[in-house]
């Protein structure tokens, strides 16, 4: 018997994201594979999926035991769904680079991820994002964040600032603490990077129901940490570019509210 493993995207939010091609292989699948750790992720079983075997596994589990799921798929179909699209982490690549080196045949099936949402639910153009940046936890001071945001501005691009998770110890970096991490970056570069007039964007929970989006600039979120700690996570912040289309402009104002079009 030929096996196969496939790699399938969740998407945001929880499993009923899954897309409707993913619900027909898992129905044939022998083993199926939760990734339980890249993100935080409602991993309620919908009613849909209930008649289905699926195993929870944590990232230890995926990483020392890949070659047990690599065997498995040599002779039987295999799913790992994972949260978001399948290749933003580095462990799911990995094994899906063994797979080749081991002749077993896999599938891809993709899904949003926030790299794609960001853009599409700000109404910002995606067109006009640059390199991407984590947010670490404060006891992993870096500047990396800040210096890329510096060099996104130099080319008039926006930045998506990734927010640190940490999902074992059930622990998040909320848009203020991103925000007051470049701010004291700032203190000490001086470049320009986060000014009173820029304008921000955080984004919380994208993709389900209780998602929330607001734009502003700096001080309009400082006032605000109790509110985005308690919005819980996943949560991320854009830096948007020193210039404004006017069709952003418009997408602020209208979708969110923000009026400070000549925010610098």
């Amino acid at each position: 018997m030929s096996g196969k493993l496939f790699f399938i995207g969740l998407g945001l939010g929880d499993l009923k994201s899954l897309p409707l091609k993913g619900y027909y292989v898992l129905k044939s699948c022998d083993l199926i594979l939760l990734d339980a750790y890249t993100n935080f992720f409602d991993l309620t079983i919908p009613p849909e999926l209930t008649n289905l075997d699926i195993k929870m596994v944590s990232r230890q589990e995926l990483e020392d035991n890949s070659q047990e799921i690599l065997k498995e798929a040599k002779t039987k179909k295999v799913a790992l769904l994972i949260p978001g699209d399948p290749f933003l982490a580095t462990t799911h690549v990995t094994l899906r680079m063994e797979a080749i080196q081991q002749g077993i045949p896999h599938e891809v099936i993709h899904n949003a991820s926030i790299f794609s949402a960001a853009p599409s639910i700000t109404g910002l153009s995606a067109y006009r994002f640059g390199k991407v940046a984590t947010i670490p936890f404060p006891e992993n001071k870096s500047s990396y964040p800040y210096d890329v945001c510096a060099q996104n501005l130099a080319i008039d691009a926006h930045t998506l600032f990734l927010l640190d998770i940490d999902v074992k110890k059930n622990r998040f970096l909320n848009v203020v603490e991103g925000l007051e991490h470049l701010l004291e970056v700032e203190k000490t570069k001086n470049q320009g990077v986060i000014t009173p007039t820029a304008v921000f964007i955080g984004l919380c929970k994208i993709g389900t129901p209780s998602a929330i989006v607001k734009a502003g600039t700096i001080d309009d979120f400082l006032g605000h940490r109790k509110f985005w700690k308690e919005m819980g996570a996943p949560q991320a912040l854009v830096r948007c570019a020193n210039s404004l289309h006017f069709a952003e402009k418009d997408a602020l104002r209208v979708l969110w509210g923000f009026n400070k079009i000549n925010a610098r």
